[in-house]
């Protein structure tokens, strides 16, 4: 863990209330996966990275040079620290649905616990800005589409999804491959 994240910049730099307790929350939830992951290292011999990957040197730098009490600090911990934890849990969800490694699909529904966590208590700062299309890369995907969508891989016109749980309710059926295929 770098020397920074420790102390958490969040604790050091912040003038807001929300932004220090999301500090100490992402410490305690970090020093918990940090213990876990060390041991699970050990007991399946993998080696693990001991220092910050490129990325997360940015954000430490990009948060070490923000000026300390100002907006722009907070704005800039929640937003890096936000996007983060999203890549975050999208990777573990790979890790979780792509093995059989009871241990690995444990320790991966615990951090996908505490990562979500971490997720909502930045998210609780009021200072994520789910505009940012840079920091959050998915914004724009998740953003309401302007007419409903149809099934992608579908070569014929299919129904909604909304249509679908319509009819699934009324029937109790599985859902239809193709809308030609149910009534």
């Amino acid at each position: 863990m770098e020397p920074e994240l420790k102390h958490g910049p969040g604790l050091d730099k912040s003038a807001n209330p929300l932004v220090k307790e999301a500090g100490w929350h992402l410490i305690d939830g970090h020093a918990e996966l940090d213990a876990k992951v060390l041991e699970l290292g050990r007991t399946l011999n993998v080696p693990l990275p001991s220092e910050a990957n490129a990325d997360q040197r940015g954000w430490i730098a990009e948060m070490t040079n923000a000026p300390a009490g100002s907006a722009e600090f907070d704005r800039i911990f929640a937003n890096r620290l936000h996007a983060a934890h999203g890549g975050v849990y999208k990777f573990l969800a790979v890790v979780r649905t792509g093995t059989r490694n009871t241990l690995i699909r444990d320790f991966a529904k615990r951090c996908m616990e505490v990562v979500l966590d971490h997720i909502q208590v930045l998210e609780a700062t009021g200072m994520v800005d789910f505009n940012d299309t840079e920091a959050i890369p998915l914004a724009a995907v998740a953003a309401a589409p302007a007419s409903p969508r149809r099934f992608p891989l579908c070569p014929r016109p299919c129904r909604t999804f909304p249509e679908l749980r319509t009819s699934l309710s009324r029937t109790r059926a599985t859902a239809p491959m193709h809308c030609s295929d149910s009534s």
